[in-house]
């Protein structure tokens, strides 16, 4: 089965889709939806892999086949320089996050990895772990109790204020998966504007 990824509205990271890759051309971009698109006449940004780097796509729909699911975009602007992905600020103890014997909970959240706030210095098994190891593994908590097991690459760090700044030592199936439930979340807390958008997120 081809991997899932996710598109985002251009002027809204928190508005998505997933899709499989179908075809990559030199101008038009196919994909399988999994989702429905809400805007249809948006653009929207595509993160698609190629020879071990990422294509940033920006796309616009031309043509879609309610019955297959297959949808065709425009490639109206293409970037390889682009390295960032949208990150999300979350609120507060919202999505708790386990690493080894230490806890706290997620600041904000992109595809690309995700910041933490502990809630005691770092010392014991995760110091050590942060020093030796290549990754960490760590344990994701939803408000509805659901766990999602990833493994993080320490990017920086801020002793005094006890926050941690990680990559996702893959970007799979599994964190494209969380990242869009974390999403969905706060659109059902409803953190909204007057026009039913959120007003949390910030592009990097």
């Amino acid at each position: 089965m081809a991997d899932i990824y996710i598109a985002y509205k251009k002027d809204d990271p928190t508005e998505m889709f997933f899709y499989r890759l179908m075809d990559l051309g030199i101008n038009t971009l196919e994909v399988q939806l999994l989702d429905t698109i809400q805007d249809k006449e948006s653009e929207y940004l595509f993160i698609v892999p190629s020879d071990g780097i990422n294509l940033f796509l920006v796309g616009k729909l031309l043509k879609y086949d309610e019955r297959t699911k297959s949808a065709l975009f425009l490639i109206k602007e293409s970037n390889l320089e682009l390295r960032k992905y949208p990150r999300v600020k979350l609120p507060p103890n919202l999505v708790k996050i386990e690493l080894d014997d230490h806890t706290g909970y997620i600041l904000d959240i992109s595809l690309g990895g995700l910041k933490v706030q502990l809630k005691k210095n770092i010392t014991g098994e995760l110091l050590n772990s942060l020093k030796h190891s290549h990754s960490i593994r760590a344990n994701v908590i939803l408000p509805n109790g659901k766990i999602y097991q990833t493994a993080l690459q320490l990017v920086s760090f801020d002793v005094f204020k006890r926050q941690l700044s990680f990559k996702f030592y893959q970007t799979n199936n599994i964190t494209t998966q969380m990242y869009k439930e974390i999403i969905e979340l706060l659109k059902k807390r409803k953190f909204e504007d007057g026009k039913g958008n959120l007003t949390n997120f910030k592009t990097l």
